[in-house]
């Protein structure tokens, strides 16, 4: 197995901790000799110790780690002892902008709310769609000259490296991403977040002279 580079920057790559940390990302992580629920982890795959994982830990039990993915329906099947660890999570690089990761409560409630506080804004958000839609194209453009937004090229995932996707930042936040020719907002953002104007993904690619 590639041993990690000390402290990182590694790449993260895949989707099991969106909207946490999504493809591209840069990670610093710090070896510690105790990590607490909350944590976001490095580690080895405890099943074959061939590839590094990046979840979050969600319990300790007299056996080690009880891990899960941000956006996973369950914890993993299981457990990761301190052996395992490679370190910490402690700073994300997305795009130009470096950020802290928190672990601990805040990281547990950062985890409780992607688990099961985004799933029922989906389901109330489905259930009013066409109003809320409405309502957003009135009220984005007013409040979005309050923010900066960040269309960001995409090129680390393996299973296509040659096909880059792109996606919609705010500061730190994923707050959309490009398909079937037009631009995604989260619902959450959506009353906030006006895309008009914003380069196609076709106009991103050719800026930077990548494959199409």
């Amino acid at each position: 197995m590639t041993s990690l580079p000390p402290c990182g920057p590694i790449a993260y790559c895949g989707s099991s901790m969106f909207p946490s940390l999504v493809d591209g990302d840069r990670l610093t992580y710090r070896r510690q000799r105790v990590y607490c629920p909350g944590d976001i982890i490095a580690y080895e795959d405890p099943r074959t110790r061939e590839r590094h994982i990046i979840h979050r830990i969600v319990r300790v039990d007299p056996q080690g780690y009880i891990t899960a993915g941000d956006n996973n329906n369950g914890p993993d099947s299981y457990i990761v002892t301190q052996a395992h660890i490679v370190g910490r999570i402690v700073k994300r690089t997305r795009g130009s902008c470096p950020s802290v990761i928190w672990g601990g409560k805040v990281g547990l409630l950062c985890h409780g709310y992607f688990r099961h506080g985004r799933p029922t804004l989906r389901r109330v958000y489905r259930s009013v769609e066409p109003m809320y839609d409405a309502l957003a194209r009135r009220v984005s453009p007013l409040f979005s000259s309050l923010f900066v937004l960040q269309p960001v090229l995409v090129t680390s995932r393996p299973t296509a490296p040659s096909r880059p996707r792109a996606l919609l930042f705010v500061g730190r936040w994923c707050v959309g991403w490009w398909s079937q020719d037009h631009w995604h907002v989260r619902p959450e953002f959506r009353l906030l977040v006006d895309t008009t104007g914003l380069p196609s993904f076709e106009r991103m690619v050719q800026e930077v002279g990548g494959p199409s």
